[in-house]
This record gives structure tokens, sequence and C-alpha cells, in this order.
């Protein structure tokens, strides 16, 4: 996986965040595609608070994905962790960032 960001980095409560994940397929039939699992995870430590995930079809290339996300407003303003993972079949790429919720 090559970036995974929050846009912005820091965000209020209850205000809409992009989470990105930038990655690469190489290896694929040319003009075919394959099935791709991202995966996104807001967490505190080791308490999951938000997860959404989306199964795309994807060729060859660099590919950008961008999802909303709102941390809900009872969530403690602090510092939280956004993963990412990309899977293709048993292959899997992970990458996290930290994010501020004010």
């Amino acid at each position: 996986m090559q970036v995974v960001a929050v846009n912005p980095p820091r965000v209020a409560r209850g205000d809409e965040a992009a989470l990105v994940i930038e990655y690469r397929i190489d290896g694929v039939t040319a003009g075919a595609e394959v099935e791709v699992l991202e995966r996104r995870e807001l967490r505190s430590g080791e308490r999951s608070l938000q997860v959404l995930e989306a199964r795309v079809r994807r060729g060859n290339g660099a590919h950008t994905s961008l999802k909303a996300i709102r941390p809900p407003p009872e969530t403690p303003p602090g510092v939280y962790t956004f993963e990412a993972r990309v899977s293709i079949g048993a292959a899997e790429s992970r990458g996290s960032t930290a994010s501020e919720v004010r």
C-alpha cells in the first residue's frame, strides 16, 4: 500500500473526513479485473469505532479510493488510528495513520 491518509487530518466530532487509500495492482491480465476488498477501520486503542468495507473490481495500475467517515458526536477528543487493508484473494496489504478528533 502506498498511501493511507485522513483528509483533513483533524476533524471535529460529527464532521466528515475522507479516508484515503492509494495502492497499485500489477500482474493482472491486460484488460481483466480482479475483486479487491478495501477495508477501513477507525480505532481508539484496541477498540473499533467504525468499519467500512467495499468490494470493487480493479485492473492493473494505480488506484485511489476515498470513503467518507463521520466520527460519532459522542467520540471523546483525542488521537485515533485509521487502519486500512486492501485484499486480493489471499494477498493483503495494510497501512495505518493517526488522526485527531476534536
